[in-house]
């Protein structure tokens, strides 16, 4: 099935915001990612945190242009040894 216009324009408009978002806070240490999350009719920002605290919880809005935004605490992430 074809994406209509609308749904193009809901794409780019939702990937703007994250970015503008992911600029403001990945500055933070405590912020490890920023994504989009949800349903293609349900989408919404994602933000990936080390440790929920108060200071955190200030840095990030509930809605960024009219998109939700979700905060999930991940701890640290790190990577892993690839398999031999």
């Amino acid at each position: 099935m074809a994406k209509s216009d609308g749904d193009a324009r809901h794409k780019a408009s939702i990937d703007v915001a994250k970015r503008a978002l992911s600029k403001a806070l990945l500055r933070n240490p405590d912020v490890s990612a920023v994504g989009i999350a949800g349903s293609q009719n349900c989408e919404y920002i994602q933000v990936y945190v080390r440790r929920d605290s108060p200071d955190v919880r200030v840095l990030v809005p509930k809605q960024v242009d009219g998109y939700k935004v979700v905060v999930e605490v991940v701890g640290t992430i790190q990577a892993s040894a690839a398999s031999q």
